[in-house]
């Protein structure tokens, strides 16, 4: 299967290595460690079907070693050795080809001596979620002890979930099934509760033969029969699809930069946004924090804003998701969808307006802005109508206050909204600085939708309110941002990174711009590894 060179692959000694590298497709999210063993299986129901398939082989009694692994925008790769005998380990996820539902693990056997060997491989696999030392996030309870029925036939192996009253799992869903194909028939098995099973198998390598075997593992929510019908899938003719369609995907932008390295971290980026991006029940979406079904909307409007220039359907897609479920009944966007239900829930921690807004709504028009689809606008603009007049509810004396009923993310008006017993409301001038943007661009489309009056009030909305961020916002003396004003209107000088917000949308004066970009570019702020949240001093 691996003929072809990686242009942008790497490779790295396994012992150099934490974790291994996350693959996907719409339906499925796999977590893999530094030596090609699976990690984890999910599936966009919010479900996981493995938790780990953990792979040992040995010759004459001797193990093979993993040396390097090599990661690929389609697989990852880990080579084992031990004197004349090398195996690689591959993984692979299927992408814009059936089976989606699928994972497929190749060993990819050399013998490089005269005399005959015989491969011996030992599977261990965890059907219900496990935690994993090389991962922070770990599975729900629910996942980690959910009951299932395990059984061999021949060179399939079976497990189905079987829900239990005495377990929190009880809910679980009986039709799910995973089932895993193997090349041979195992010369050993053994299952044992909870979910787990152990799989031996001898595979012969003649002197100076190189030989492959594929296993599969195909799971499905509707059932066994649907689960089979994904199997025998021919793992050349899938890995050569999934190949080419990555190839075309990622050829759809192309960074030519001045160093290599930094055309190799385009390229990456794309190759990690596009294993994130999943069909959930309720729609298409991705989440900041996978395997999971949260899509947070601020973190779709910045996201849709790169995936724009190279896979604009799905950004047109998820945008709809949040434009469908996501708006509340002031106007505003809300906080997170949970995308797997249908209609999906979703909360907006009870802030009177925060971030998601005014960022959606600059994701909107940015789309439009490079797509050139007057149809779509005509469509979304009644809601980005009202999603400013949202933002507009909120202002007083030029500023934007917001509102909040407590801490942590039921008190701050921010990004950066997870801080146990932090509060930040009031006039922010973060989101200060993203509603005179978001402004200035619901004026833009309303112009070219004949909204004369709206472009009109929302031009000078938005002039109202970056007038407002320079007089009662800014530190002129010192040449830097308030973090907010109070509810009460006190200003508050903490100092912090988010001061670049003006910056970033296009609201700072000159001579603000040039002051505070200078002192963020500062060793106050800067360091090798990048720019810290807060100064030094």
């Amino acid at each position: 299967m691996l003929r072809e060179p990686e242009t942008y692959a790497y490779t790295y000694p396994v012992d150099a290595l934490g974790p291994g590298s996350s693959l996907g497709n719409p339906l499925t999210f796999v977590r893999l460690d530094a030596r090609s063993d699976v990690a984890g299986v999910w599936g966009v129901e919010h479900q996981y079907y493995l938790g780990l398939w953990r792979c040992r082989m040995y010759v004459d009694g001797r193990p093979l070693q993993p040396r390097t692994t090599r990661f690929a925008a389609a697989y990852q790769l880990t080579q084992h050795a031990t004197d004349d005998v090398t195996v690689d380990q591959v993984v692979f996820v299927p992408y814009g080809t059936e089976p989606l539902r699928s994972v497929f693990l190749a060993l990819v056997g050399r013998n490089l001596a005269d005399e005959p060997v015989e491969l011996e491989v030992e599977f261990d696999l965890r059907f219900p979620a496990v935690s994993h030392p090389d991962f922070i996030k770990e599975p729900d309870p629910e996942q980690r002890e959910k009951p299932l029925q395990i059984w061999q036939e021949d060179r399939i192996l079976i497990a189905r979930t079987r829900p239990d009253p005495f377990f929190r799992a009880s809910r679980a869903n009986p039709n799910e099934v995973r089932i895993l194909q193997s090349p041979v028939t195992p010369e050993r098995v053994w299952l044992g509760a909870p979910g787990r099973a152990r799989l031996w198998f001898r595979l012969p390598l003649a002197g100076a033969e190189r030989r492959e075997w594929v296993w599969q593992l195909s799971f499905s929510p509707f059932g066994e029969d649907d689960a089979r019908a994904a199997l025998d899938a021919d793992p050349v003719r899938v890995f050569a699809e999934t190949r080419a369609e990555l190839n075309r995907r990622l050829a759809r932008l192309r960074a030519i930069l001045p160093e290599p390295a930094l055309e190799r971290a385009v390229y990456w980026a794309k190759v990690n946004t596009l294993r994130v991006q999943h069909q959930y029940a309720a729609g298409w979406g991705f989440t900041n924090d996978p395997p999971q079904d949260i899509v947070v909307v601020r973190d779709v409007a910045w996201y849709s804003m790169g995936s724009d220039w190279f896979t604009p359907d799905f950004s047109r897609a998820m945008q709809e998701l949040v434009l469908r479920y996501g708006t509340e009944p002031s106007g505003k966007f809300t906080e997170y969808l949970r995308a797997s239900h249908v209609p999906p829930s979703r909360d907006d921690y009870g802030l009177t307006l925060n971030d998601d807004t005014p960022l959606f709504i600059l994701a909107v028009v940015h789309h439009l802005k490079t797509t050139g689809d007057r149809g779509y606008l005509q469509n979304v603009y009644p809601v980005l109508r009202r999603a400013a007049e949202a933002i507009l509810a909120c202002e007083r004396d030029g500023l934007i206050y917001v509102d909040a009923p407590g801490t942590n993310v039921w008190g701050i008006a921010s990004w950066r909204n997870i801080i146990q017993g932090y509060r930040l409301t009031g006039a922010v001038t973060e989101i200060q600085a993203e509603c005179a943007a978001a402004l200035r661009a619901v004026a833009e489309a309303a112009e070219v939708v004949g909204d004369r009056d709206g472009a009109e009030r929302f031009a000078a909305a938005a002039e109202r309110l970056t007038r407002a961020l320079d007089e009662q916002l800014a530190d002129h003396a010192r040449g830097r941002y308030l973090l907010y004003r109070s509810p009460g209107g006190e200003a508050l000088a903490d100092e912090t990174a988010d001061q670049v917000f003006p910056l970033l949308f296009g609201v700072a004066s000159p001579e603000m711009a040039e002051r505070v970009g200078r002192r963020l570019l500062s060793p106050t702020y800067w360091t090798p590894h990048g720019c810290r949240t807060v100064p030094r001093d």
